[in-house]
């Protein structure tokens, strides 16, 4: 069996900083698609982990939903709204904003905001369309009725619960399955081989594998790809879906609308 070693490596680099990994294909393949910060070296030389507050500039201000997906059932949402002394035209110690719905052209919510820290404010959605996106606008002003200091859209996805969805918490970036934090834990393995590989992911399961990664599944997907998703969602398992083939040449339209 194939465990996936990227899990490892990502929490190895996020506590390691100025450790080396060897300059070898299996730590590269997985630090190139999860790991921006350790560059892939042509030479044989092992590179240091690069320190991320050289490669990261917290924004001035920024505006999020506490959740990528509202119950169309909830009366309020979370925002999580930061606003940085550095955005100020002056020095400040707090900012007031503004929650305009481009929806129902109104204010949902207006106060000041202190600086420098997370803040979590609630907005009445009960005036916002349920099954669909929604977008808001929230600006940020030096004082009340002063100039305007920044601008962000953000969109509510406000749709009917289904007890199968994956949504993003956005307070920890981590994943809600079931109303519940989730954590992927899995492993990959040949889809060219899919009757062994049906029956490991089965196993696995057993021993609380919940992430399986089909490595390469055919595009188009064929019925019996198509089977296996939904053995997978019969068994509460989220499939961690290899886009490769989707992303080769040549692109069109009839190979995506498969999906």
């Amino acid at each position: 069996m194939k465990v996936i070693v990227c899990f490892v490596l990502v929490f190895f680099v996020s506590f390691s900083f100025g450790s080396e990994l060897p300059n070898d294909g299996k730590y590269f393949w997985c630090s190139q698609l999860y790991n921006p910060y350790y560059p892939l070296n042509p030479t044989n030389v092992s590179l240091p982990f690069v320190n991320r507050t050289f490669h990261y500039t917290p924004p001035s201000f920024r505006a999020l939903p506490a959740s990528s997906l509202i119950s169309g059932s909830s009366l309020t949402a979370d925002l999580l709204l930061r606003a940085n002394e550095t955005g100020c035209i002056t020095k400040c110690t707090s900012v007031y904003f503004q929650v305009y719905s481009n929806i129902t052209d109104t204010v949902l919510l207006e106060q000041y905001l202190g600086v420098d820290y997370d803040a979590t404010v609630t907005i009445d959605i009960t005036t916002l369309n349920n099954n669909q996106r929604n977008l808001l606008t929230v600006l940020f002003y030096d004082v009340l009725g002063g100039n305007i200091l920044d601008s962000q859209s953000l969109y509510l996805d406000i749709f009917d619960y289904n007890a199968n969805q994956v949504s993003i918490d956005y307070a920890s970036q981590g994943l809600q399955v079931f109303d519940k934090p989730w954590f992927p834990v899995g492993f990959y393995y040949p889809w060219s081989e899919p009757e062994k590989y049906v029956g490991l992911a089965t196993d696995e399961m057993r021993n609380n594998m919940q992430t399986p990664l089909p490595y390469r599944p055919p595009t188009p997907p064929t019925s019996e790809f198509l089977n296996y998703m939904d053995l997978a969602g019969r068994m509460r398992m989220r499939v961690h879906f290899d886009m490769y083939e989707l992303s080769q040449s040549p692109n069109s339209q009839e190979k995506w609308y498969l999906y």
